[in-house]
């Protein structure tokens, strides 16, 4: 079976493995999606300041946007995509998009703008109708995530990933464990080469008994699961905890369903699949300690480290808090009326993580109605790049929602 590349060189490093079960067609590695699929910049190697042949090469191809000519069209069955490198320094130039790195190599140097996180979520957003085109080609797509343990931006990954799921018919999904950047290619466990490699070969398997069934995964106070197999079919979701079924799914033809957690236990979900003479199954078992915060709510709120950003001011205004967590010393009058706290002088589960703002801004604003997504976009200034970001992102949900018909 051939195989496309998009990915990193943690993908290099995999399919370099004595055991990768699929033959590679064409690979690209350290580039982002927006690059991919920008318009090219025409430059010769002449052009770039560099004696270094493989960041040679490499800008080169980003540059001139050869790597998106080999992936159209393509004689490969699948295609795997890994998304690290969007965690690269992203900047645009005359309307299209490069590693910051690349365009640094330019001798002649040109007016660019580095990407904020919010921008760059936005555009990639913006570019899901045509990527799903282009991946329509291939027969499946295995979603890789790799999601590196520590990061500031896991969750700027995990929106982008979420969002492809949910948009490609012929997507696979493999996880793995959670690992830092210096090991993401080089120092990575074997073990876990090994495993992903085997897990690729049951992704090919004929037969359904040796099919790698689940990507599953727990979260916060969530317990996920995605079904490996493309054929639409009808699915009933179980919960069950401590050896009890506690709460069903109606019949959906969703390959992807969660459940929210809400006391300690263990856990774990039964897939039955409906039509099909094909056993139900479980996935893992699960041991939960409790919610972050119950249900959703929150009484307090982590100060982030490096700066009081717009998303949690956001917040601040949607909920009725009761302080936030954070160096009392470095607020000595408090933030904003609210008192600071030392995390262990209140209930830990009652604290919405700094690590969390970022996903949880943004679920909620795609759940406001117009007149506040207006509201909210008239009180922002626009000073900085990321402020223009966001009113943008704000526009860009009130005109969604106008298609959509909301009143």
């Amino acid at each position: 079976m051939n195989i496309d590349i998009i990915g990193s060189p943690f993908t290099k490093r995999l399919s370099e493995f004595k055991n990768f079960p699929l033959e590679i067609n064409y690979a690209s590695e350290d580039q982002s999606l927006l690059s991919l699929f920008s318009s090219p910049y025409p430059a010769t190697m002449e052009d770039l300041d560099t004696d270094d042949m493989i960041r040679l090469k490499n800008a080169y191809r980003e540059l001139n946007r050869t790597h998106y000519d080999h992936f159209t069209p393509s004689s490969s069955n699948w295609l795997m995509i890994e998304l690290s490198n969007e965690l690269n320094d992203i900047c645009e130039m005359e309307a299209s998009y490069f590693n910051l790195s690349t365009i640094k190599l330019l001798k002649l140097q040109k007016d660019l703008m580095v990407l904020p996180m919010i921008e760059r979520f936005r555009k990639l957003k913006s570019l899901l109708d045509r990527f799903a085109s282009f991946a329509s080609s291939y027969d499946k797509v295995i979603l890789l995530k790799v999601l590196p343990d520590g990061n500031s931006h896991t969750e700027f990954l995990n929106a982008v990933y979420a969002l492809l799921e949910k948009r490609l018919d012929n997507v696979l999904v493999l996880s793995i464990p959670s690992i830092t950047m210096e090991q993401k290619a080089e120092k990575v466990p074997l073990e876990i080469l090994d495993q992903l490699n085997n897990d690729l070969k049951k992704l090919n398997s004929k037969n359904y008994d040796d099919q790698l069934l689940f990507d599953e995964r727990i979260s916060d106070n969530f317990l996920s699961v995605f079904i490996n197999h493309v054929e639409k079919r009808r699915y009933v979701y179980e919960l069950y905890k401590d050896g009890q079924k506690l709460a069903a799914s109606p019949a959906v033809d969703r390959r992807a369903y969660h459940f929210r957690l809400e006391q300690p236990g263990k856990y774990r979900i039964r897939v039955n699949i409906l039509d099909s003479d094909v056993n139900a199954r479980f996935t893992q078992t699960y041991s939960y300690e409790g919610a972050d915060y119950q249900n959703g709510n929150f009484s307090y709120i982590e100060l982030p480290r490096n700066n009081v950003t717009w998303q949690l001011e956001f917040l601040i205004g949607q909920h009725n808090i009761k302080g936030l967590v954070g160096d009392p010393y470095e607020y000595p009058e408090g933030y904003d009326g609210y008192t600071i706290y030392l995390q262990e002088e209140v209930p830990y589960q009652e604290i919405l993580r700094a690590d969390q703002i970022y996903e949880r801004t943004f679920e909620e604003l795609e759940e406001l109605p117009q007149t506040k997504l207006a509201e909210l976009a008239g009180t922002i200034n626009q000073e900085t790049a990321s402020d223009r970001a966001t009113k943008q992102y704000i526009l860009h949900l009130i005109t969604t929602k106008k298609e959509d018909g909301e009143q």
